[in-house]
């Protein structure tokens, strides 16, 4: 609920402030992202792809490689590489990913898993994909575990970045062959 109200009052005191700092979503970006694809030609080389994640969690013993949602990573640079934001830049995902997830552990180390360390945590996790201009939820997203495991170290950061890895290595070859099968 605090959550809420203090959203309802942000937007509120900084209305003209978020409206002429916000641009405009391209509209055949939006709509397509959010939709089934049109083609399914990519959908083998996801198949391996997925397959060599799981491969990567059993030999490995790491099964944070699959936390940064990794499907959905995996699902949006396959099936909509023309528009998906860090497609054209993966290994650029990679770092982010590994880089948030490494701030969120160390944070917690430092200062415990209380609020104000979690609060450092998110605006940490903000900043590392505003410098790195990726709008990537999973970025975001990864910088929380550490919070909620029992004994976090830092075998996390390598973990959770190793799942980006894996699309970032084999996407730029993989989607050429799909993408212009001459």
């Amino acid at each position: 609920v605090l959550l809420a109200v203090s959203l309802q009052l942000f937007r509120v005191m900084f209305a003209q402030t978020i409206n002429a700092t916000t641009p405009e979503p391209d509209a055949a970006e939006s709509g397509v992202i959010e939709q089934p694809p049109r083609q399914y030609v990519w959908l083998p080389f996801f198949l391996v792809f997925l397959l060599c994640a799981i491969w990567m969690v059993e030999t490995t013993g790491l099964r944070f490689i699959l936390f940064p949602p990794l499907v959905v990573i995996g699902f949006e640079m396959f099936a909509h590489s023309d528009v998906c934001p860090w497609a054209d830049r993966p290994f650029t995902l990679t770092l982010a990913v590994t880089l948030t997830a490494a701030a969120g552990t160390a944070i917690n180390l430092a200062l415990g898993s209380g609020p104000f360390a979690a609060i450092l945590a998110v605006a940490g996790g903000a900043g590392a994909c505003r410098v790195f201009k990726l709008p990537t939820p999973p970025a975001r997203a990864v910088r929380l575990p550490p919070f909620v495991l029992p004994h976090p170290d830092f075998r996390f950061p390598p973990a959770a970045g190793g799942g980006p890895l894996l699309p970032s290595v084999n996407f730029p070859s993989l989607s050429r062959l799909w993408q212009h099968p001459d």
